[in-house]
Order: C-alpha cells, then structure tokens, then sequence
C-alpha cells in the first residue's frame, strides 16, 4: 500500500563525551556552579528532553521542566525557581550540550528559557513513502519456543514482541521536476538530504516518524532494522532509477524499521 499522508522525520545528533555536559547555578539554592552530564548515547528529540531533564533534577535543588516544541523544533528549559544557564561561561562549554540542544546565549535569572535556534534535522521524502506498511500490521515474537503437553496442549513462549513498519523512499532527485511537481516536490538537495538522512539512522540511532507533516504531535519513535544492502541496517544504497528511465532519479528500496515507542 502507498501512504496517503505526506510523512517528515526528525533526529539529532548523539551525545558523546564532546556534548553531554550541563553547567548551571541556582542563585537561590546553593549559588555554586552544578555540572551535569547527559548520559552517552543516542536519543530521539523527545528523549533528548526527558533526559536533560532527569540530568539537572537530579542535581539541582530546583524543579526542572523540559520540553520540545515540536512545531518549531525548539527547546525550553523551565524551573520553578531562577537558574542560571551557564551556556558560555561554564567550567565544560567545550563539552557542553547547549549548542546540540540550541542555546547559543547566557540565560541569568530565568524560569523558563526557550532556545535560541532549533535543534536536530527534519528530513521530509519528495514523494510519498511506497511499499508501505504500518506496524500495527507487522508483529514479530522474540525468540519464540513451542512446548506441548502430553496431553497435546501447546503453549508458546517468547521475550517479548517487536512491531515494524515497511517503506521505500522513491523518487529522490536534485533535479527541477517541472509539471510533475503537484506529484514530487522539487528540491535542489533532495539526493544529498537523502544521504544525510540515510547515513544517520545506518548508524542505528533512534529517531522520530510522523506519518502527516501537518501533525508533527503524533509520531512513533523507530530504529532501523534492515535495509537491501545490510540484514542490520548498517549499509545502504540510493540506487538510480535507470531501468525505469529516470535518469538523476534514486530509491532505498524497501527498509525495515522496528518500532520502539
């Protein structure tokens, strides 16, 4: 089946030992500089947030709340006291995380603070996505096992279920599509947005789906699982659409990803 909705993704960069750092100072608490880190790993957006979260509450003798515009892909940070967000003054600014997160400026005696520039890349395919299937139609048990009694009663053991959705990216191309545009959108880096976007989730990051771009609130959070080229998902190809004549014009074939909502 083809998608009738036009889909966009978001991801953003993997905290590491270069961007996991969070300087700040409560004026009203302990007026020392706290140091917290982000545990490495890679995180969706919305897990981005949940994490710096439970990082400076963990720390700090404030309340701390942070969220994700999803709409503008922005950051805020609230307390329920002042902070100081220590963006170019604290002790790790060379290993902080505010660049990846979008704080570019010192933030002194704020509640609440939104980010100065969004966070993260939105890769949006030109056309809808083909082969399509959703994984509330793909289920697939863990290391299942089968016993069965004497008395011929069966009964099926497993670690769990993992869900999958199915798709092909077509149509990829840099080149102007003239009339054919109320089909594909022209996009001058649509070739290299699809590179980018396939050389980040290869390395096996979680990342966000939504199935509409008008509604960016509903998501599911995937990983890929298996594409052409790798039974892992960690190679891939945009192959040239030649032996359908289109030429300038490129497709994953069909890719595989695990749900992990």
């Amino acid at each position: 089946m083809t998608i009738l909705t036009k889909p966009t993704f978001y991801y953003i960069d993997s905290i590491s030992g270069d961007n996991q750092y969070i300087n700040f100072l409560e004026p009203n608490g302990l007026n020392v500089e706290l140091s917290v880190t982000v545990p490495v790993g890679d995180y969706s957006m919305t897990a981005l947030a949940s994490a710096v979260e439970s990082a400076m509450n963990a720390q700090g003798e404030n309340t701390y709340t942070v969220t994700l515009d999803r709409s503008t892909r922005k950051y805020t940070i609230a307390s329920d006291d002042i902070v100081d967000l220590l963006v170019t003054t604290g002790t790790n600014v060379g290993q902080s995380i505010w660049t990846t997160i979008g704080f570019t400026t010192e933030r002194d005696d704020v509640t609440s603070a939104e980010a100065d520039t969004l966070s993260g890349y939105q890769y949006t395919p030109q056309f809808p996505l083909q082969d399509y299937e959703d994984s509330v139609n793909n289920k697939a048990r863990i290391s299942p096992s089968r016993t069965e009694s004497a008395s011929g009663v069966e009964e099926v053991f497993s670690y769990g279920t993992n869900r999958f959705f199915k798709w092909n990216i077509t149509l990829i191309t840099n080149r102007d599509v003239g009339d054919f545009s109320v089909w594909i959108e022209n996009d001058q880096l649509g070739v290299d947005n699809a590179r980018a976007f396939m050389e980040a989730i290869t390395e096996k990051i979680d990342f966000e789906f939504m199935p509409d771009r008008t509604d960016v609130n509903t998501f599911s959070t995937i990983r890929l699982e298996r594409t052409p080229e790798s039974r892992i998902g960690v190679d891939y190809k945009l192959k040239e659409l030649l032996n359908r004549g289109l030429v300038g014009y490129y497709e994953t074939g069909k890719l595989i990803f695990r749900d992990v909502s």
